[in-house]
């Protein structure tokens, strides 16, 4: 994607045929943008643990970050100004969701992601020039009614679902607030800095005044 201004702009979408990929693709048309979609092979993801395992990596992980890598140098005159992957706040190690049976393989995978931006921000700000402007951000997307969240979690619940329009229209929002500034970081769909808990404000003792700019140099903690 070149911008997230209301200036008409290309956005490449990896992981587009359904789900909040497919979503992203409506609202970006919607609004006058030029779309590259892209998806995967849709494979099954094997019934084996190491058949498993791999699938999730080799979606969540290799896939991402090797589009990534290829768009970045794609045009080392005009790269992306903006990296936005879709992790999830089951790859926090910190906020460790102790109930998702079943899911550590797709936790583990989130939380490579994450680990994997995280160096790709800094190298690039370490290149200098036009590569230390490109935001790179991780977004959890909430609990979304897509296929994953109808049939393939386990028995705990996951609350009230979101629709894919409105967590899209969240991660929209968040996507044009941030910059190279905030390159390296993890936000929630509505703007919250996901896994800050509670107690860490308490402990700050400044619960009442602190915001999201303020936590930020905290994030590299508690992701």
């Amino acid at each position: 994607m070149s911008n997230t201004t209301g200036t008409p702009a290309t956005w490449v979408v990896v992981g587009a045929s359904r789900g909040i990929g497919l979503e992203y693709v409506k609202q970006l048309l919607q609004a006058g943008h030029t779309v590259i979609a892209a998806a995967r092979n849709p494979g099954a993801s094997g019934l084996s643990s190491y058949d498993n395992f791999k699938f999730h990596m080799e979606t969540n992980v290799i896939g991402p970050i090797i589009c990534a890598q290829k768009l970045v140098n794609l045009s080392p005159d005009n790269p992306p100004s903006k990296l936005i992957f879709i992790s999830s706040d089951s790859g926090s190690t910190t906020n460790f969701l102790a109930h998702e049976d079943g899911f550590a393989a797709y936790s583990a995978s989130k939380a490579a992601l994450n680990q994997m931006l995280r160096h790709m921000a800094e190298e690039l700000k370490r290149r200098g020039g036009k590569w230390a402007e490109i935001c790179v951000l991780a977004l959890h997307p909430g609990e979304v009614h897509t296929d994953m969240n109808s049939g393939e979690v386990g028995s705990w619940d996951v609350g009230t679902l979101l629709e894919p329009d409105e967590s899209v229209s969240g991660m929209l929002r968040v996507i044009s607030e941030k910059n190279h500034n905030d390159t390296g970081t993890f936000w929630c769909w509505d703007g919250r800095v996901p896994n800050v808990k509670e107690d860490l404000l308490k402990v700050l003792g400044q619960k009442n005044h602190i915001g999201s700019d303020d936590i930020i140099p905290f994030f590299r903690v508690f992701i």
